[in-house]
This record gives C-alpha cells, sequence and structure tokens, in this order.
C-alpha cells in the first residue's frame, strides 16, 4: 500500500453532536455505548507511513458516559464489561473536559494485515482512547 519514504496525511472535525446519535457506529467499531453526553467538538490530524501513524487529537465533551461492550455480545451484561465501565465513568474518566483543553497523542503502529480505512480508524480510535482515559 505505501512505498518507503511516503506518507499522507489525515484530519477533520466534527462539530457539536448528541452522542446517542452515534451510539450505531460507535457499537459496531469500538464495541462502546454512549449513555448520555454531547461532544461539543472533535478535531484531530495526523500523518500515516508504512509504519505507523502520528498525530495530535483534541475532543470537547460534556456529561460523558459510556458503556463499554464485549466484542462477541454487545450486550452490558458481562461482569466484566460492566465492571470496566463502571470504573471507567467513576475513576479514571471525567465525564467533563470542556474548557482548557490540551491535544492528546494520536499514535499507533499499522498492522499490515488491515486495510487502510481501517488503519485510519485504528489510528483516531488510539487518540480517542487517551482522550478519555
Amino acid at each position: 500500500l505505501f512505498m518507503e519514504n511516503e506518507y499522507h496525511h489525515v484530519w477533520g472535525n466534527l462539530e457539536r453532536i448528541e452522542t446517542a446519535t452515534i451510539n450505531p457506529t460507535l457499537l459496531h467499531l469500538a464495541f462502546v455505548r454512549a449513555e448520555s453526553g454531547i461532544v461539543y467538538s472533535l478535531d484531530f490530524d495526523f500523518t500515516v507511513d508504512d509504519r505507523g501513524a502520528e498525530g495530535e487529537i483534541l475532543l470537547d465533551y460534556e456529561d460523558l458516559k459510556l458503556t463499554f461492550l464485549n466484542s462477541d455480545d454487545i450486550t452490558d451484561k458481562d461482569l466484566g464489561t460492566r465492571f470496566k465501565s463502571f470504573l471507567a465513568n467513576n475513576i479514571a474518566m471525567d465525564s467533563d473536559n470542556t474548557g482548557d483543553i490540551e491535544p492528546e497523542k494520536i499514535d499507533y503502529d499499522w498492522d499490515k494485515r488491515k486495510g487502510l480505512f481501517g488503519y485510519w480508524w485504528r489510528a483516531l480510535l488510539s487518540g480517542l482512547q487517551n482522550t478519555i482515559k
């Protein structure tokens, strides 16, 4: 797909959106369901080459509550995923990050067995995971 020393640039943004609106996408791509929240803005900018992707992401959100799901069963009945959701929403993650927000790092090593669009998505997901840690 890439020749040596070849690269391309990916960037984009998303303006205000209720998180429930993007649940169908989240469910199947990230195995996450947004229970509540508003994304005020999402801006990303990264460079990809034959080794990986590097760049930055900025996510401004409020009242974010997520339920993590198992890839084999997208219900939240699994005890392990319920515990993960509890930890994320109550300990690890801020439900609001509006105000003075710092960009987070996008850093993803490319699995060359995966296609280009999957590469872009996983690079973006790496930054999202850093943002809501």
